[in-house]
């Protein structure tokens, strides 16, 4: 290995590291109930109308300049509100539970460790390489009084955008 260089191991967060319990459809389902506690829908009545609509659906149209998170927050909103207004909810309340969707997608609780995931990372940090989680997860040191992964922790987590620019200036230094 060439002096300066580090080796990196890059993870992705949803699915490879952590779970969280019905994923999106869960996270629209919690948020309807945030405001209409007797709804009867369940995850399994949205998840086929969220099959299209998020970033990841059309992976060749590229923002440019990046999103920021509230624009790629508000971007889904209607995403959530059609998948809701489908199976029946009234437009208002849809919409209101559709603008909470990513606050219950972020919530700490629905969340769980993969199994031998934080083992993995400890490895490969040991190894000596350093671990760099790639998530459009919003960065905060502590989420619901609980530690939130940070540059402490043997892992690092940064936003695929400045990956993106560290590589660009990169490619403009070797040339």
């Amino acid at each position: 290995m060439r002096s300066g260089l580090r080796r990196v191991v890059f993870w992705d967060f949803d699915g490879t590291l952590a779970v969280r319990d019905g994923m999106w459809s869960g996270a629209v389902i919690d948020a309807l109930r945030s405001v209409d506690p007797d709804t009867a829908l369940d995850a399994a009545q949205v998840r086929p109308y969220l099959g299209e609509g998020f970033p990841w659906h059309t992976p060749k149209i590229v923002d440019a300049p990046p999103l920021s998170a509230t624009a790629w927050s508000r971007r889904l909103v209607p995403v959530f509100a059609r998948a809701l207004t489908k199976n029946g909810i009234p437009e208002d309340l849809a919409t209101a539970a559709s603008a909470r969707a990513l606050t219950e997608y972020y919530r700490v609780d629905p969340w769980s460790l993969i199994a031998g995931a934080a083992d993995a990372l400890q490895l490969t940090r040991a190894a000596g390489y350093d671990n760099v989680i790639l998530s459009n997860h919003r960065s905060r040191s502590r989420v619901d009084g609980r530690p939130n992964l940070r540059s402490s922790s043997p892992w690092r987590r940064i936003q695929p955008t400045r990956l993106r620019d560290r590589a660009d200036l990169r490619r403009s230094a070797a040339r």
